[in-house]
């Protein structure tokens, strides 16, 4: 019998009250996530040695480490995956159950590009539509602000003329927002060269160029 192809893994774990919990994951990384989860609500617990069952589920041996939740919800998952990990049987375990990212990759990456894009087209739109209240800051050359803004959780803008091509942009988050945890400042950088070269429509560009131009 090939035990690589035919057993596989029961991974349990010991909760506080001395019942059995069978942690929730396809392969190694999630399993061992659920633990450090159930771990924290069982400060006194323990992962237990996984079980090797046969097709028949009955149990062929027992491998790795009974690994004990220090008494603050922490437990050592490494020592326990190192305990296991050189076994035939979680080898395949793992391997047959590791998800190939790389077609949701790129569509990931692909709707980013769109929504980055049309995100930036937004912001830029908004610039343009307040062009009237971009004033020079006469402390810092080069730099314009709109000192009030009403697009999504952002409160002011700067505007950085970098040279007679470029510019970058700075949507300043409110800090005492509950989304300044994760949305933080938008910021992006436009090279007008760059942008005809790769056949990027400018027009938005030029726009604000102008704009700020007509300001110094």
């Amino acid at each position: 019998m090939n035990q690589e192809q035919n057993t596989y893994p029961s991974f349990w774990f010991l909760r506080d009250n001395h019942t059995t919990y069978k942690p929730k994951g396809e392969n190694l990384v999630k399993i061992a996530k659920d633990l450090k989860k159930i771990a924290k609500k069982n400060p006194d617990g323990m992962i237990c040695p996984v079980i090797i069952l046969d097709n028949n589920g009955k149990e062929v041996k027992r491998i790795g480490k009974a690994t004990h939740v220090d008494g603050d919800g922490n437990v050592d998952i490494n020592m326990w995956l190192n305990s296991i990990k050189d076994d035939p049987t979680i080898k395949a375990f793992n391997s047959k159950n590791k998800k190939k990212p790389f077609g949701k990759l790129f569509i990931f990456l692909f709707l980013m590009l769109i929504f980055v894009g049309c995100g930036n087209r937004k912001y830029k739109e908004y610039i343009i539509e307040h062009s009237s209240e971009l004033r020079k800051n006469n402390d810092i050359p080069n730099i314009y602000n709109l000192d009030t803004c009403e697009l999504s959780y952002y409160t002011d803008v700067t505007v950085s003329l970098i040279d007679d091509s470029s510019y970058s942009v700075v949507f300043w988050g409110d800090r005492d927002s509950w989304l300044w945890n994760w949305k933080l400042d938008k910021h992006f950088v436009v090279d007008d060269p760059y942008n005809n070269h790769k056949k990027i429509n400018t027009t938005q560009d030029n726009e604000i160029l102008k704009i700020i131009k007509s300001k110094q």
